[in-house]
């Protein structure tokens, strides 16, 4: 009877936990990111051949996925597969993981947990900065005139390219000297619309075909030698002439032959994506401002006399890295012949090392990476954990976030909050970017299910009762048998 009593008893107090268990997981059921506790059971050592009740074996969390709901909320991130966000205590400095991805901007600018536990991340390897001026290294409020804005990807390595200028278009002049690659103001700014469209066009070009042996472009310089037939031009009625892909550019005498010769090289070089001088002794030498850009020079007359037409320099496409740097160059050579300043600033963020996990706090703060003078930004992620700040139509990469996985994840120790600690259990923390994908502006909801946890607790609940009765039953018993010694 004393037995009876006792397995009732154990009995009670481990389904009283199962119930505690799965209360938990009826009120965490819209928890983000909460992993349900699983409870299993295991009869207690016999004796005589008699068992000794029930015990709770084990309480463990199950890590299946939970449903991914879209919430358009830009810091917001789920993920789908065995990965944890990686967290930092900021009181401790401790690393803890979780699957709660709703994060949010803390006050000192960083990404954080509602716990305010900052986020962990891989930060870009590299900063390079192409500048007019050596001084410029961010970008402040001389920089108004927004140029690019664009990402180069490959081999899990991200180029991050941001390009501003200074206000060209008011500092453009005309030039004083003819037939010296005159142009005018207007011209100017012209070359460099028609420049800043080559720097992108390329930027696609190396997007599509990264892998290419990487070369130079070349621009292409031609020659128009009038120098035998000058004697010729001493008339108004006299005239030279040069035709270009099909357009003719043609300039009458006019006071002098040298002043002749520099009206038609001013009236070339101020043709978008041209330059032209000419030398005293009558050699017009043009070339094209975009490398890689092939003119065709069909014709060049002196009258009704043909003048030599040679090639001194081809134009070579280029291929790769090698090319966009000859695109860049030659824009910002059109910004500063503008008057103005170019910076670009390049972040370049690999990750692909599995070795490796980001352990870098996540600044969301673009003046403090010494990117914008302005402190002011639109925190976005991509599907790839990338982490952008937008200003004034530039996105900064600024951070890859890092996600974790364990070979054995029922070790680790759930501290709470959603956050869970590594143990000797669950082994080191793994790289889990190829065994979990992110998905941007969306959280992932508890694994918990309201019709499950329901179902159990009814059963514990009848488990509870018939263990109470079996207490009720050898009670009763023990009575009975007391009495009938007395």
């Amino acid at each position: 009877m004393i037995g009876a009593l006792n397995n009732g008893k154990i009995g009670l107090l481990s389904f009283e936990n199962a119930i505690s268990v799965e209360s938990n997981n009826v009120s965490n059921a819209t928890t983000i990111g909460h992993k349900e506790d699983n409870v299993t059971f295991e009869d207690m050592m016999y004796k005589n051949g008699y068992g000794k009740g029930v015990n709770i074996q084990n309480v463990e969390k199950s890590f299946s996925q939970g449903n991914v709901q879209l919430t358009n909320v830009n810091l917001d991130v789920a993920i789908e597969g065995k990965g944890m966000f990686v967290i930092n205590d900021r009181s401790t400095g401790l690393t803890y993981y979780t699957r709660a991805g709703n994060f949010q901007q803390g006050e000192d600018g960083f990404l954080e947990t509602q716990e305010l536990f900052k986020v962990q991340g891989l930060s870009p390897q590299e900063k390079n900065i192409t500048a007019t001026d050596i001084n410029d290294t961010l970008f402040t409020d001389e920089f108004s005139n927004f140029i690019a804005s664009i990402d180069i990807s490959h081999d899990e390595t991200v180029y991050n390219h941001n390009v501003k200028t200074t206000d060209y278009n008011s500092a453009a002049v005309d030039d004083t000297i003819s037939g010296q690659n005159y142009k005018t103001a207007s011209s100017k700014i012209n070359d460099v619309e028609l420049l800043k469209n080559d720097f992108l066009n390329k930027i696609k070009l190396l997007q599509s075909n990264f892998d290419v042996v990487s070369t130079p472009s070349q621009k292409q310089i031609s020659e128009v030698d009038f120098s035998s037939q000058l004697p010729n031009l001493k008339n108004q009625n006299d005239f030279i002439r040069v035709q270009i892909d099909g357009v003719e550019y043609k300039e009458y005498f006019d006071s002098d032959i040298q002043t002749t010769l520099n009206n038609l090289s001013d009236k070339l070089s101020n043709t978008e994506g041209f330059n032209a001088n000419v030398s005293t002794n009558g050699v017009l030498t043009i070339e094209s401002l975009v490398p890689g850009k092939e003119f065709k020079i069909l014709e060049a007359n002196l009258n009704s006399e043909y003048v030599p037409i040679s090639k001194i320099q081809e134009s070579i496409q280029g291929t790769g890295l090698a090319m966009l740097d000859s695109s860049r160059q030659a824009l910002k050579e059109a910004v500063e012949n503008a008057g103005g300043k170019y910076l670009e600033i390049t972040n370049v963020l690999t990750y692909k090392d599995k070795t490796v996990i980001g352990n870098e706090d996540i600044n969301l703060r673009l003046n403090a990476l010494g990117l914008v003078e302005d402190i002011k930004g639109e925190v976005s992620i991509s599907d790839d954990g990338l982490v952008y700040v937008t200003n004034d139509n530039n996105s900064f990469l600024v951070s890859k976030i890092s996600t974790a996985h364990f070979r054995n994840m029922q070790g680790l120790n759930p501290e709470g909050s959603n956050i869970f600690k590594e143990t000797l259990y669950s082994g080191e923390a793994l790289n889990a970017d190829d065994l979990s994908t992110l998905v941007s502006k969306s959280i992932e909801t508890s694994n918990a299910s309201y019709s499950n946890s329901l179902s159990k607790l009814l059963f514990y609940q009848k488990a509870f009762e018939a263990n109470s009765k079996s207490i009720t039953v050898s009670d009763e018993f023990l009575n009975t048998a007391i009495q009938m010694k007395k």
